[in-house]
C-alpha cells in the first residue's frame, strides 16, 4: 500500500492532465501576447513559455510539503504559482529594467490584491506591487512576477521572469548545481564562493557583450562585409567548440566540424528577419541567444536518426539531393552529428529540420546560379535553360559525393562550384548552347580538377 501523500500527488497530476488542452491554449495566448506587445523594445530578444512538467510538479509538492499545507489536490493545483512559466529574454541586464518598466506602464488597471491588468487583454493579470527585482536564496536579484490568466474556465497561475542572456545562463547553472543538487553538501560555503565567482564573471561578460553590440552597430559601412564574416566566424566557432568538445569527451578524438558549424550559422542567419541590416547588433545577439540554447550533452552521438514521417519536398533538385543525403545520415558521422545539432538548436522535429536545411541548400545554390547568370545577357528562355542545366549538373555531383564535408564546403564554403573559369565562359560572347557545351566538362565528375581540388 502506498503512502497517502503519493496518492494525493497522483490526483494533483491527474488534474494537470485533465486540463492540458486548456493549459496549452493559455500558454500559447501568453506567449503571443508578450511577444507581440514587447518585441518593439530595443533590448527584447524573444519569449520562452512552458507548462510545468509532471516531474517538476511532483518534486515541488514534495519539496515544499504542499500535501500538508493544502487539504485537497484541487487546492494545491490552484495555488501553484508557476503552472505555466513564461520568460522574456533580453540582451543585457540593463534591459531587464526597461522591460519591467514597460510592464508597469501598460498594466495600470488595479483589480485588487496587488494585481493589475492592461487595456489590451482582459484575461491577463500581473502582481506589480511587489518590489523588483526579488532577492533569491543565492543572494542575487531576479525579475520574477506572479500572474494569472482568468477566463470562463477559471484561473490558471503563471510566473513571468525577465532575464538577460547572461542571467539565463546563470539561472541554468544555479538551478542545476544548487537548487536541484540532490547530494548533501558538506562544503556549502565553498560552493557558494564558487557560484559568486561565476556570477561576477558573467557580469563582466554582460558588459563585454554590450561593448561588442555597440561596436557592431557602429561599424562603418565600408567594412561591413568583412565584419560580417568575422561575426559569423565567431558564432561558428562557438558551435564548433561545443560539438568538438562533446565528441572528444565521448570518443576520445577530435573531428573537423567547421563546415557543419559554418553551414548551421548560415542557415540561422537567413532565418532571422527582425533586422534589415544583416550585421546589426540585434541580429548578432538573436543568433547568439539561439545558439546559447544548444546543450551538447543532450545529443546522443551514438543513436540513429529516425524521421517522424516521410520528408516532403517541392522541387526536383531538393528531392534529388535529399534522396542522396537521407541514407547517409546514419552512415556519415558528419551528417549525423550536424542534423542532431541543427534539430537541437532549432528545437524542431528531426524531419522538419532536415526539410528546412535541404531547402536552404537549394536556395544557396540558386543564389549562386542567379549571380552567375547576371554576368551575361540571356533572354528569359535561355536563362531558364541554363539554370535548369546547372541545377541538374550540381544535383548529379551531389548525388555522387554525399559526404557532409564535400557538400557543405562547396555550398557554404569558399570552394564554390562556380569558380572564375565558369564565370569567364558565361561572360563569353556565345549562344547558350555553346556556353552549355563549354560548361559541361567543367561540371563533369571526371574533370573536377577545374574546381581546384
Amino acid at each position: 500500500m502506498e503512502l497517502h501523500l503519493f496518492d494525493f500527488i497522483d490526483k494533483t497530476l491527474e488534474i494537470r492532465m485533465d486540463q492540458m488542452d486548456h493549459l496549452v491554449k493559455i500558454k500559447d495566448q501568453l506567449d503571443h501576447f508578450f511577444n507581440d506587445n514587447y518585441r518593439h523594445i530595443d533590448g527584447f530578444l524573444n519569449t520562452n513559455c512552458r507548462i510545468k512538467s509532471a516531474e517538476s510538479m511532483r518534486e515541488k509538492i514534495l519539496r515544499n510539503n504542499l500535501y500538508l499545507k493544502y487539504k485537497t489536490p484541487e487546492i494545491v493545483f490552484n495555488n501553484l504559482s508557476d503552472i505555466i512559466g513564461l520568460r522574456i529574454e533580453c540582451r543585457f541586464t540593463k534591459d531587464e529594467r526597461l522591460i519591467y518598466e514597460e510592464l508597469m506602464d501598460q498594466f495600470t488597471i488595479p483589480v485588487g490584491n496587488g494585481y493589475y491588468r492592461c487595456r489590451d487583454s482582459e484575461f491577463i493579470f500581473l502582481n506589480l506591487d511587489e518590489i523588483q527585482p526579488q532577492s533569491q536564496r543565492n543572494g542575487f536579484g531576479i525579475y520574477k512576477i506572479d500572474g494569472y490568466y482568468e477566463d470562463v474556465k477559471g484561473r490558471i497561475n503563471f510566473e513571468l521572469q525577465i532575464k538577460s542572456l547572461v542571467n539565463v545562463f546563470w539561472g541554468e547553472i544555479d538551478h542545476r548545481i544548487l537548487y536541484k543538487n540532490y547530494n548533501y553538501l558538506m562544503t556549502e560555503d565553498f560552493f557558494r564562493d564558487i557560484m559568486y565567482s561565476i556570477k561576477d564573471n558573467l557580469t563582466m561578460i554582460d558588459r563585454q557583450l554590450m561593448i561588442l553590440y555597440d561596436h557592431v552597430n557602429q561599424m562603418d559601412a565600408s567594412i561591413t562585409e568583412n565584419s560580417s564574416k568575422q561575426v559569423r566566424a565567431l558564432l561558428s566557432k562557438i558551435i564548433h567548440d561545443l560539438c568538438v568538445s562533446r565528441v572528444h569527451g565521448e570518443l576520445g578524438f577530435v573531428i573537423n566540424f567547421e563546415p557543419s558549424s559554418d553551414a548551421i550559422v548560415d542557415y540561422f542567419y537567413e532565418q532571422i528577419k527582425e533586422s534589415e541590416d544583416p550585421l546589426s547588433g540585434n541580429r548578432f545577439l538573436l543568433l547568439l541567444n539561439q545558439i546559447s540554447h544548444l546543450e551538447p550533452e543532450k545529443i546522443d552521438i551514438y543513436s540513429l536518426i529516425e524521421f517522424e514521417r516521410e520528408p516532403k519536398f517541392q522541387s526536383p533538385f531538393s528531392t534529388r539531393i535529399a534522396g542522396a543525403i537521407g541514407p547517409s545520415l546514419n552512415k556519415d558521422f558528419g551528417w549525423n552529428l550536424m542534423m542532431k545539432v541543427l534539430s537541437e538548436v532549432e528545437n524542431e522535429l528531426m524531419v522538419n529540420s532536415f526539410e528546412h536545411f535541404i531547402n536552404h541548400i537549394e536556395r544557396k545554390i540558386k543564389e549562386q546560379i542567379d549571380d552567375l547568370l547576371s554576368l551575361v545577357h540571356l533572354n528569359p528562355k535561355e536563362e531558364m535553360r541554363m539554370s535548369v542545366f546547372l541545377f541538374d549538373e550540381i544535383g548529379k555531383e551531389f548525388a555522387e559525393h554525399v559526404d557532409a564535408q564535400y557538400i557543405l564546403s562547396h555550398t557554404f564554403g569558399p570552394e564554390s562550384f562556380f569558380n572564375s573559369r565558369v564565370k569567364m565562359i558565361l561572360n563569353m560572347n556565345r549562344d547558350v548552347e555553346d556556353k552549355i557545351e563549354y560548361l559541361r566538362p567543367l561540371l563533369h565528375k571526371n574533370n573536377r580538377n577545374y574546381y581546384g581540388y
